[in-house]
């Protein structure tokens, strides 16, 4: 009996353990084994502009460029270097669930604090991000970033990723450069706020001519009756009411406003889906 009861301790000891271990495992099963906070020594091109000390870095975990197209997209990354640190990312496993904080842990991993830019294509949420800090992001605003995945992102639609890339660094480069690039749907708010205003003025130009005229004071004193009659007004006392008014002492009330710190990085950028 006493041998039974040692055996089935056993035998549940080492189910536990088991099961344990599977618990374990199953999470990383379904996972991606690409992570560039753990894997910086394997990017496919990791270099510096011997020049300025910026630094390319490319790192396609979700494996959508061909080993020529990442050649090629690093000679379009190049020229950035002069201005700062670039790099491109791909990824099919965003743990963040949200395509800019994946893009800030990815920037800070690789550039630290260091002026750059990056653009991540995110295979998990079916998006683009271009994301940047330091010196460039004083360039590269928020209202860029969002400007240029606006131009690319039907690229990555119709599944040619090296040209979404290639085309969004090309855009960077010529704003770091001091050029212009297209900004459709800041023309497309323009025009519609112009149609808006004319809307509006049309409206206030149409309402002021369909006003019927006000008849004026002579018009009005000339048609009254002539006749004016006058009688003593009477005072007539209805009630009496007492009320009781205090003497108050003066108070005087102060507030203040609290503010709160923490560190935060000031980095940011733009992002759509595709």
């Amino acid at each position: 009996m006493m041998k039974r009861n040692i055996l089935k301790r056993s035998l549940t000891v080492l189910l536990t353990a088991a099961l344990l271990i599977i618990l374990c495992l199953v999470p990383y099963a379904g996972a991606s084994a690409f992570s560039p906070l753990d894997m910086k020594e394997d990017a496919d091109v990791d270099k510096l502009n011997p020049d300025t000390g910026f630094r390319l870095v490319i790192y396609d975990g979700a494996d959508i460029l061909s080993a020529s197209q990442i050649k090629q997209l690093a000679e379009d990354m190049s020229p950035v270097t002069d201005y700062c640190n670039v790099a491109f990312i791909s990824t099919d496993s965003n743990s963040y669930g949200d395509i800019m904080r994946y893009s800030e842990n990815m920037y800070y991993a690789l550039f630290g604090s260091s002026s750059g830019t990056m653009i991540i294509i995110d295979m998990d949420e079916r998006e683009i991000s271009v994301y940047s800090d330091g010196a460039a992001h004083k360039v590269i605003t928020d209202a860029y970033g969002y400007d240029i995945t606006d131009n690319i992102y039907r690229y990555a639609s119709n599944g040619d990723y090296y040209s979404c890339a290639s085309s969004g660094f090309d855009q960077i480069y010529r704003l770091l450069d001091g050029q212009k690039i297209a900004r459709p749907m800041k023309y497309i708010c323009c025009a519609l706020m112009a149609i808006l205003l004319s809307l509006l003025i049309n409206f206030i130009i149409v309402n002021s001519a369909s006003k019927i005229q006000n008849t004026s004071g002579a018009e009005m004193l000339e048609g009254a009756s002539k006749k004016l009659g006058f009688s003593t007004p009477q005072v007539v006392q209805t009630g009496q009411t007492r009320t009781y008014s205090p003497q108050s002492s003066g108070s005087s009330g102060g507030g203040g406003h609290r503010s709160g710190g923490g560190g935060h990085h000031s980095g940011g950028g733009g992002h759509h889906g595709f």
